[in-house]
This record gives C-alpha cells, sequence and structure tokens, in this order.
C-alpha cells in the first residue's frame, strides 16, 4: 500500500480539483475527479455536479466511489446511493479505518514478495 492511506490522498486532491473548476466552470457541469475508494492504487475517475459534490462532502463520513463492487470496501464501506456515474458510500470512523487498513499494510508487507499483486491481476 502507498502513501494514500484509504483514498484521503484523493479525497484532498478532488477537494483542491473541484474548487478550481467551480470557479471557471458552470455549476451544473460535471467535474472529473478520482475515485475515494480504499484502494491503494485506484486510478478509476468518476463524474459530479456541483450540485451532487457538495452536499456529499457535507459529511467526513461520506466518499464518492466508482460504481462497482469491487470498490466497496466490505470492512468499512456501507454503500448509502446508487448513481450511474458514482456510488457513495459512508466509511467507518475515521481512527478505526486507518488502524484496519494500517494493519493491513503491515500483513502485506509482511507476506507479500515485492512486485507481485497477488495474483489476481485485477485493480480497484
Amino acid at each position: 500500500m502507498g502513501d494514500d492511506v484509504g483514498g484521503l490522498d484523493r479525497v484532498a486532491a478532488n477537494e483542491r480539483r473541484f474548487i478550481g473548476f467551480v470557479k471557471s466552470h458552470r455549476l451544473e457541469w460535471p467535474v472529473e475527479l478520482e475515485c475515494e475508494c480504499t484502494g491503494a492504487v485506484c486510478d478509476r475517475r468518476i463524474q459530479l455536479t456541483a450540485a451532487a459534490y457538495r452536499p456529499l462532502h457535507s459529511s467526513a463520513a461520506w466518499f464518492a466511489i466508482y460504481p462497482s463492487d469491487l470498490h466497496v470496501d466490505g470492512q468499512l464501506d456501507r454503500v448509502i446511493d446508487r448513481q450511474p456515474r458514482y456510488w457513495v458510500v459512508e466509511r467507518r470512523a475515521s481512527a478505526e479505518a486507518l488502524e484496519l487498513l494500517g494493519s493491513r499494510t503491515r500483513t502485506t508487507e509482511l507476506e507479500a514478495p515485492t512486485g507481485v499483486d497477488g495474483g489476481t491481476g485485477e485493480s480497484a
């Protein structure tokens, strides 16, 4: 797992991108953002309008993810809204989530040889 624990760096990047976007575009136009799933190397993109983004990020526990069950962390996330371009998940408390994600990182580093993707060939 990289430094982006639980997609939090992507959330911050999305906030900066959203603020820049709404300054120069119409509010009903969708902005392309990064998936906020807990996948360490997720590179999927989602599209939200300002009308969808603002209420979604009014809660620190809500995250916008790519619309697929592969992006839902069964131990941390509960899907609360399914839209065609994105899903909204409610993630367990931040401290609890960071602890679980940190333990996954330590376990993965101890068990997986360098450069191996777990043999699935899939990415979140």
